[in-house]
């Protein structure tokens, strides 16, 4: 069983984005500073970067949590959204630097191999606002492409998520 992530709302927040401004030192210490604490894989020092309650745009997790997650809902499915391999793309994709890696999971006894790449991207229009965009694509024989869109934004003088869009 192949996990088919769908979701009709494509905000122009996603969509108006370009590579990181070089010039832009913010962004590459506080990069490096969450990579740090995804390398470490704990979970409550994961959850700080969080600005809850998070948009959720992605109902393929649970329909019952709405529009907006809160901490203790999103601590249950947290493990679903940071995986492995979604570690492994934070951890690897640098400051205008992708990464791209081929995957192969096994799901009651189905196997699905894809790529799997990750970019950082920033708003234009908002200058305080940057995304990773995880490429999923799937080499099956049914192919087919998803995209997890983590949206970053700077408050309180340090960036936190407050979107995680899930579109495929």
């Amino acid at each position: 069983m192949k996990i088919i992530i769908c979701s009709i709302l494509l905000a122009s927040s996603f969509i108006m984005c370009e590579t990181l401004n070089n010039n832009d030192n913010s962004i590459k210490i506080f990069w490096k500073t969450f990579q740090n604490d995804i390398k470490k894989n704990d979970k409550n020092d994961i959850l700080k970067y969080f600005n809850f309650p998070i948009t959720n745009t992605s109902f393929y997790l649970d329909k019952s949590y709405g529009p907006k997650i809160s901490k203790k809902e999103f601590s249950k499915i947290f493990r679903k959204i940071i995986d492995n391999d979604v570690r492994k793309v934070i951890i690897n994709t640098f400051h205008n630097t992708p990464y791209k890696t081929k995957i192969k999971r096994i799901y009651n006894n189905y196997t699905s191999t894809f790529n799997l790449s990750g970019h950082l991207e920033q708003n234009r229009k908002i200058k305080n606002e940057f995304s990773l965009i995880i490429d999923y694509e799937y080499l099956d024989e049914d192919g087919g492409e998803s995209q997890l869109i983590i949206k970053f934004n700077k408050i309180n003088s340090t960036y936190l998520i407050t979107s995680i869009l899930l579109a495929g």
